[in-house]
């Protein structure tokens, strides 16, 4: 079960990676740019993982590790596209609490090598209000704005279900440990496919805004 959920996994961070290349351009805002590293850093860091417990059996000090990274680069990316001032400043607020949040989740679970649940959740809750108030932000933009006119949205929704889905399986953590794995890769399955399908998107449509109109010469 566990071979066919990285395999479908690594298919996705791969698949996102190789549409952020062709998307985002040089000139591309810097936002982008993050994404399409972290499509390549999550995909780097999943298969350091599955070397990692292959000859160490315990990978989980790389992920507590790796989610505030990734955590950073979400918060970042939806403040430095954000275009109301109150939104920029909502998630400029969630990137000061990001090192209070490391803080004090490694000052309840100290072990590096025992995973971080409760960092795991706070970090989804913050990515969560950021997703969700860059939606609300493109909302904000007039009756006239189609919410889904801003390429960055579709990652936003893809990550909100996934932060929903993530929080319910690493807040049941101690049960699922408990139950049979093949639920536990369902549930990784659906949230990581809700996440790079939004990325993935968002990048379809950034290459559709960059590719040129074609002109019409007039006889």
């Amino acid at each position: 079960m566990y071979v066919y959920t990285y395999l479908w996994i690594y298919i996705l961070e791969i698949s996102a990676f190789i549409l952020g290349l062709a998307a985002v351009k040089r000139s591309s805002p810097l936002s982008y740019h993050v994404l399409v590293w972290l499509a390549l850093a999550t995909a780097l860091v999943m298969t350091s993982s599955i070397v990692i417990i292959h000859y160490y059996h315990r990978n989980h000090w790389l992920y507590n590790l790796w989610y505030p990274v990734e955590c950073y680069c979400l918060l970042l990316v939806f403040y430095r596209l954000a275009a109301h001032a109150v939104v920029r400043r909502i998630n400029r607020i969630l990137l000061w609490l990001l090192p209070a949040a490391i803080i004090i989740t490694f000052g309840v679970q100290p072990d590096l090598f025992t995973f971080n649940a409760y960092g795991a959740i706070c970090y989804l809750f913050l990515e969560l209000i950021s997703a969700f108030v860059f939606l609300t932000d493109g909302l904000l933009m007039g009756e006239d704005h189609a919410v889904f006119k801003e390429p960055l949205s579709w990652m936003a929704a893809g990550l909100i279900m996934h932060c929903f889905i993530s929080i319910l399986a690493f807040g049941m953590w101690i049960f699922m440990l408990k139950w049979p794995p093949k639920y536990y890769g369902v549930a990784m399955v659906l949230a990581n496919t809700f996440y790079f399908a939004g990325m993935q998107l968002t990048f379809i449509h950034l290459r559709k805004m960059n590719r040129p109109v074609a002109v019409k010469s007039i006889l």
